[in-house]
C-alpha cells in the first residue's frame, strides 16, 4: 500500500504577508501575477508544498526547501513541483475556485486535481 498525504486550504485563508515564509524563488513567483485571487492560490500552493515537504522529511517548523519547477519537456519553470535537492517526496499541486490542494507521496509519483463545479460552487477532488 502507498500512502498519500493531502494538504488543502481555502483561498479565503490566503495572507500575502506569509510570502516571507517562502524560499526567495517561490516568493518571487507571486510577482508574476496581477489578480489577487491568482496570487492567493499561488501563495497557498507554495505554502502547502513547504508544509508537505517538512512533514514528509520530519523537518523543523519553519524549515524551507527550494522547489524546482523545471518542465521535463521544454525546460521552462512551469513543470511538476519537486524538491530541488531531489530527496523527495513526490508532489502535485492543483487549484480551482477557492480550493488549493497538494498531494505528497514518499514512495511513488502522485497526481492531484481539483475542479470547481459550476452549479453550487462546490469542488471535486481526484487523487491518482
Amino acid at each position: 500500500m502507498v500512502a498519500v498525504d493531502i494538504w488543502w486550504a481555502d483561498l479565503r485563508s490566503a495572507d500575502i504577508r506569509r510570502a516571507g515564509e517562502l524560499p526567495a524563488a517561490e516568493a518571487a513567483r507571486l510577482d508574476e501575477l496581477d489578480a489577487p485571487a491568482d496570487r492567493g492560490r499561488r501563495l497557498l500552493g507554495a505554502l502547502l508544498l513547504q508544509d508537505a515537504v517538512r512533514v514528509a522529511r520530519d523537518s523543523a517548523p519553519g524549515a524551507t526547501v527550494e522547489i524546482d519547477r523545471t518542465c521535463d519537456a521544454c525546460g521552462a519553470p512551469h513543470g511538476r513541483p519537486r524538491p530541488a535537492d531531489g530527496l523527495g517526496p513526490h508532489l502535485s499541486v492543483s487549484h480551482s475556485g477557492l480550493l488549493v490542494v497538494v498531494a505528497a507521496c514518499a514512495d511513488a509519483a502522485v497526481g492531484v486535481d481539483v475542479q470547481r463545479v459550476a452549479d453550487g460552487g462546490s469542488s471535486y477532488l481526484s487523487v491518482g
